[in-house]
């Protein structure tokens, strides 16, 4: 009698986390709205497949307005069965949009984070910016962008409503649980060191991280990124390939977008083990637009179109499971 309860007990309690998280991403499908804390609209997306698998939610979605096409085929990620994390493409800068949603309330607090990697300015089709070969990719929303000496991060709030919801019924800050603060100070001990992230078989690098602190997500912290060549106990200031970036720190998941100038848009999401120490994720390639060289022949300048004018760069992103992180020379510390 005790091993029919006891099976009948695992057989019930098993589906019960898969069907929250089925259910959440079944909940995921639809028009979705991007708010400040005003309540300015300032943009929306449309999610039209999730797939569910050990806990995450891979979702397809497409920009909705002037700044979007019909083949979009974006993808972005559902963690801890709320926390949904995705991309907008602009040219020069990554833009990660992650929001813990209330799926009763049908919206929820979150932040941008914004990392500005060149200065851009828009010049439309001006044929003298570019070689002849290259001036039938120009159009009306092309830009000229040249490469910031630092790479800007910003984290800012704002909320994510779904379409038919009031937005002034969903708030754009939160308090931050207590386990949160309670953990800090070992959560901090066990991230803030030198990381290795692999993206694929020919692309890693290394990072630093450092300064972490807690928000209504999770944790956040600054890193920067050094060159993989270079031994730590031989760092000087120009052994680092990026300045000071923000990432951040989903219950067990490590986001970091190390993406550079001139290269496609690169999201990784990291489920990291027990003791933060290594872990496997996801990695998200995107072409944010579809950058070509100036006539003035310097590589930190290029012209760029965004992907919704060109036919040569799509919105159409590229995931692999391969991705991993660990850390590494934890016995060395270094400040920065």
């Amino acid at each position: 009698m005790k091993r029919i309860i006891l099976t009948l007990l695992l057989l019930i309690s098993l589906p019960v986390t898969a069907g929250v998280t089925a259910l959440n991403a079944e909940e995921l499908i639809g028009v979705w709205k991007i708010y400040n804390e005003a309540d300015t609209e300032l943009a929306s997306i449309d999610i039209g497949l999730a797939i569910t698998k050990e806990g995450v939610s891979e979702f397809t979605y497409k920009t909705l307005g002037s700044e979007s096409s019909d083949d979009e085929q974006l993808q972005g990620l559902m963690v801890n069965q709320k926390q949904v994390i995705f991309e907008a493409l602009v040219p020069g800068q990554s833009n990660t949009y992650v929001f813990d949603i209330d799926f009763e309330a049908k919206g929820g607090p979150g932040k941008l984070l914004k990392t500005v990697y060149a200065d851009c300015s828009i010049v439309g089709v001006d044929t003298d910016l570019v070689k002849k070969k290259y001036q039938a990719r120009l159009a009306s929303s092309s830009q000229l962008c040249t490469q910031k000496s630092t790479e800007e991060s910003s984290l800012t709030n704002l909320k994510l409503v779904k379409d038919g919801t009031d937005p002034s019924t969903i708030s754009t800050t939160a308090s931050i649980p207590s386990e949160f603060t309670s953990d800090l100070a070992s959560v901090s001990e066990q991230i803030e060191s030198a990381w290795k992230i692999k993206n694929s078989s020919k692309n890693s690098q290394k990072f630093l991280i450092k300064d972490t602190s807690t928000n209504i997500l999770g944790y956040e912290f600054i890193y920067r990124i050094i060159n993989n060549k270079t031994k730590l106990k031989n760092l000087t200031e120009a052994g680092f390939k990026s300045s000071e970036r923000i990432g951040l720190l989903l219950d067990e998941y490590l986001i970091v977008n190390n993406s550079f100038f001139k290269e496609k848009n690169g999201l990784s999401v990291i489920d990291l083990n027990k003791n933060r120490r290594k872990g496997k994720g996801n990695y998200i390639l995107t072409a944010n637009s579809d950058c070509f060289p100036s006539k003035s022949g310097a590589s930190s300048t290029r012209v760029c179109t965004p992907n919704f004018d060109t036919s040569l760069a799509n919105s159409i992103s590229q995931k692999s499971s391969k991705a991993s992180a660990q850390r590494i020379n934890t016995k060395t510390k270094i400040s920065f």
